[in-house]
């Protein structure tokens, strides 16, 4: 998956990216750092963005194939957790940098729209069913966000936890997830008076 001989330079480069912006990290830097000389980068990368680039995309590619390839089992709200965690188990330097990092939302968006096609492809969705589409863009956004706020937060939670609290939400909704049994007015989000005209 990742290019055994160009790990050090990705990681170098994902340890500075914890530190600094991408625009302040240069090619002299990470070369020096990573021990090879700036000829040997540029056998492999036109900069640094093109480099972050390639790493987000062999991330985006491994956790595509592992849901295509365990998508058949049916257990949809553990695909994408068994697929996060095999990916931290490969890249683990990267993967947290890139979910939890400071362009973490564009490398977020970039996974999810990778991802929606296999969904829509593997359960037969209809691309014009407009709600469906929506409700799925929904539920990656949640998952995503979550396994992000996770990272974050050095795992607070067990992987079967994490489970467990993303298969209550896609089952049984959020109300259920956080003890509430229904809305009232006491307990909604936005009270419906809210939303009155003034």
């Amino acid at each position: 998956m990742i290019c055994i001989i160009l790990i050090p330079v990705k990681n170098t480069t994902c340890e500075l990216y914890r530190t600094k912006p991408v625009e302040k990290i240069t090619v002299s830097e990470i070369t020096r750092k990573a021990g090879y000389n700036r000829a040997t980068f540029y056998d492999y990368f036109l900069d640094v963005y093109d480099l972050l680039e390639q790493i987000e995309e062999e991330l985006i590619n491994h956790i595509g194939e592992k849901i295509t390839n365990t998508i058949s089992n049916g257990n949809f709200a553990n695909i994408f957790l068994e697929a996060f965690d095999d990916m931290q188990k490969n890249a683990e330097k990267y993967f947290i940098v890139l979910l939890t990092g400071e362009h973490s939302s564009k490398f977020s968006d970039k996974l999810k729209k990778s991802i929606m096609p296999v969904i829509i492809s593997a359960f037969r969705i209809p691309t014009d069913d407009l709600k469906a589409v929506y409700a799925l863009d929904f539920y990656l956004s949640g998952i995503i966000s979550v396994v992000s706020e996770w990272q974050k937060n050095d795992k607070e939670l067990s992987t079967d936890e994490l489970g467990s609290l993303v298969h209550t939400l896609l089952t049984e909704g959020v109300l259920k997830a956080i003890g509430q049994k229904e809305i009232t007015q006491h307990n909604a989000l936005w009270p419906a008076d809210s939303f009155s005209p003034h």
